[in-house]
């Protein structure tokens, strides 16, 4: 039997679609948390992917949620603080 991966996705902007629909079509990955410092944004992609698990601070989900994969999904110039954080 395969692992299934638990996801957690930081960013919920235009690239996460992307990295939702991959978890959606992978019977290994299981979205279980997101996370967004805009609300709207956030709450539209947990809305769209059906995740339970919201966040706004990425500390918080990291250690609720203990994910196995991290995908950062923000603005390039924020990754390597999402990256220290993690």
């Amino acid at each position: 039997m395969s692992q299934i991966y638990r996801i957690a996705i930081v960013g919920c902007g235009g690239i996460s679609n992307a990295h939702g629909n991959a978890c959606l079509e992978s019977e290994q990955l299981d979205l279980v948390a997101a996370c967004d410092i805009n609300s709207q944004a956030l709450k539209r992609f947990s809305d769209q992917f059906n995740i339970e698990h919201t966040y706004a601070d990425l500390r918080q989900m990291l250690e609720k949620q203990t994910p196995d994969v991290l995908v950062i999904a923000t603005w390039p110039a924020i990754h390597l603080n999402n990256i220290l954080e993690a």
